[in-house]
């Protein structure tokens, strides 16, 4: 465990977010940097999950990813107007952080005090 604390001081985004939520399951870690930010970054990322993402989540948290990947992509409705090409500005859905953040909690059965709750370490 005095790894994991070391690793809580590290910006988020320093560890691999598939990395940091291993961690999390592993070692029942709760908080928003141990679970909704790698989360939240995992299912808006452009690449698909791998074989070795599953591998290392598991078959419960990958499809658990891949429900909430296509909850937050099926959004993306885009008004040619707007936008022409999903390649020029990379983004994988029209919501905001915030929204998909909501997403994650419903899909994954987060409770606001859990996640508000001050970092598990």
């Amino acid at each position: 465990m005095h790894a994991i604390s070391k690793l809580e001081l590290t910006p988020s985004d320093t560890l691999n977010p598939i990395l940091r939520l291993s961690l999390a399951l592993k070692y029942d870690l709760s908080g928003r940097s141990w679970l909704v930010r790698p989360l939240t970054s995992i299912v808006t990322r452009k690449e698909p999950l791998t074989c070795q993402d599953a591998s290392i989540l598991g078959l419960n948290m990958t499809v658990l990813i891949a429900r909430a990947r296509e909850e937050v992509r099926s959004v993306f409705e885009v008004d040619e107007e707007w936008c022409n090409s999903c390649e020029r500005c990379g983004k994988t859905s029209l919501l905001e952080e915030e929204d998909v953040e909501e997403v994650i909690m419903e899909v994954f059965g987060f409770t606001a005090a859990e996640i508000s709750q001050p970092e598990q370490v």
